[in-house]
């Protein structure tokens, strides 16, 4: 988890960030992350980053050491075109391969099934210590079929994201298949999954990708300082889960 805290008056801003960063699949903790940069060098504006330091692989670090050292940028008015500037720079010069959008696909895919694996395993502990005060035994598939199921509905109920108004569930299905299945079989290997509850789980993935929904793996991007037209220091912050659909 990281700690950040940005600090704003009349006359400036200040940012304080812990250097912790943990490797999700090992579970394994370091404590030399940069989560701090200097992202302007034509005005003073500076950037936390928070949760998952990387885009689509890349290391932030370094994309943002070579933005400003890009036409990019530039001397900004405000530092909300900051941001904007950074966000296009992403889109035109990293733009993924497909086979990078693919792994990233089943990344954010592979932290929904560990959350629904975790859910089910839960419901079982819960089943089997009401098991052992009077209460009827539910089969094992009923119980991971009722977890699933929670996790659609609540997908279903997630307003769409603007970004895709005009993709339906079989265009995600369709285009990640292959991501989808790799996190199956990561995420489920010990499971006994048949054909109808693999289609079931990429559904949910889809509907994941489809809705207004931050994966675990996210990004954290703040912005602060002063644009070239500004008196007093203005905050800007976003989430973000990388792209999808990059053409």
């Amino acid at each position: 988890m990281t700690a950040e805290i940005a600090i704003l008056n009349r006359r400036a801003v200040t940012f304080a960030a812990d250097s912790a960063m943990t490797i999700s699949r090992t579970g394994k903790t370091y404590n030399s992350a940069d989560k701090i940069f200097e992202v302007s060098t034509n005005n003073p504006i500076g950037m936390m980053v928070y949760n998952q330091l990387d885009y689509m692989g890349m290391p932030l670090d370094v994309i943002i050491k070579d933005f400003r050292e890009s036409p990019y940028c530039r001397k900004y008015p405000h530092v909300f075109e900051t941001s904007d500037a950074l966000f296009d720079c992403l889109v035109n010069e990293f733009s993924a391969l497909g086979e990078d959008e693919d792994k990233h696909v089943a990344t954010l895919t592979y932290s929904l099934f560990e959350r629904i694996q975790r859910s089910f395993y839960e419901a079982v502990v819960g089943t089997s210590g009401s098991i052992g005060r009077g209460a009827s035994r539910v089969p094992m598939r009923d119980l991971f079929l009722n977890v699933v199921n929670q996790y659609r509905d609540f997908f279903n109920d997630l307003a769409i994201s603007e970004c895709f108004w005009d993709l339906d569930i079989q265009d995600f299905l369709n285009r990640y298949d292959s991501g989808f299945n790799y996190a199956l079989e990561d995420a489920f290997e010990m499971l006994p999954l048949d054909d109808s509850d693999k289609i079931l789980l990429k559904q949910i993935a889809a509907l994941a990708l489809q809705r207004v929904y931050f994966s675990p793996v996210h990004t954290g991007f703040v912005f602060a300082g002063f644009g070239s037209d500004q008196l007093f220091p203005a905050l800007q912050s976003f989430q973000f889960d990388g792209m999808i659909f990059v053409d």
